[in-house]
């Protein structure tokens, strides 16, 4: 939000809440494993937790977002061609960023310099489909955290929809 109220060119990643809440659990179980914090790596932060920062912060950009001061880009369209979103950020904010040259060699580079944690691995998807199963069953059980969604995805389509990347 500091670069929207100082004019600075920003981007807002957006995924659907179901799936960001699934990575970032499985991601966090990933990262127990892999710094050997436990043996058997858990979920630490509750589902309503990651919800309710999920609303919170896309909330808070909404202003923003409406006042067109932020560009905002769609998760799959950012893993799938990040050099149309750098087009979009320049035609948006008159910049002239070099656009990402989107090939495989350029992606598994930006994964190899930034480590496990940067992109899908093996280890990453066993984690999200448990994440899943444990996601799905909470929201079966618990009508309050099911509304939490409904909400959350609701803001999330207004993002979308109104998204300048498509």
């Amino acid at each position: 939000m500091r670069a929207c109220e100082w004019g600075i060119p920003a981007v807002v990643l957006i995924r659907s809440p179901y799936d960001a809440i699934v990575s970032r659990v499985a991601l966090r179980k990933e990262v127990q494993r892999a710094e050997g914090e436990v043996e058997r790596p858990h979920q630490v932060i509750s589902f309503h937790n990651w919800m309710q920062v999920w609303i919170s912060f896309y909330r808070s950009l909404d202003p923003n977002r409406k006042q067109k001061k932020l560009l905002v880009a769609p998760f799959q369209i950012v893993i799938q061609n990040l050099g149309r979103v750098i087009e979009r950020v320049n035609v948006q904010f008159g910049t002239d960023f070099v656009p990402f040259e989107h090939s495989d060699e350029a992606v598994a580079a930006v994964h190899e310099e930034l480590g496990y944690h940067s992109g899908p691995n093996e280890r990453r998807e066993t984690f999200k489909e448990e994440t899943r199963m444990e996601l799905d069953a909470a929201l079966q059980a618990d009508r309050s955290l099911q509304e939490k969604m409904d909400r959350a995805e609701r803001l999330f389509d207004s993002f979308v929809e109104g998204a300048a990347v498509s």
